[in-house]
């Protein structure tokens, strides 16, 4: 499980009227456009400079590869709600269990011994 903290660095002020805007933050599979693509999501509560940020959490399992991170806001939590802000996608790269594979081995150094003496 690998825990990314996202935040606006733009900010998405809340429309007049809004009572209870948020950021509704997703990771998906941009090869699976089925509910099973969808990697991680977190909703997050927007500030009244439209600031926000929160913590999304990758689960142990997750296939390597790149993935789409969408941000968008919402002046409510209500399901009927349109977005007033859509940020730019982010590629996301989930790196094998263990990180970064290690570096092949250096080739051995070829030379000739002197063996005179």
């Amino acid at each position: 499980m690998t825990q990314i903290e996202v935040a606006s660095i733009t900010p998405c002020p809340a429309p007049e009227g809004a009572d209870a805007p948020e950021a509704n933050v997703v990771l998906v599979d941009p090869q699976d456009e089925t509910e099973a693509g969808l990697l991680a999501d977190g909703v997050f509560p927007i500030d009244g400079t439209g600031a926000w940020s929160g913590t999304l959490t990758v689960p142990a399992g997750a296939a390597p590869g790149g993935y789409l991170l969408f941000a968008a806001c919402f002046p409510n939590a209500d399901l009927d709600s349109e977005l007033y802000f859509l940020y730019q996608p982010n590629i996301f790269t989930v790196t094998p269990t263990g990180g970064v594979a290690p570096a092949p081995p250096a080739p051995p150094v070829q030379f000739s011994p002197d063996f005179a003496g």
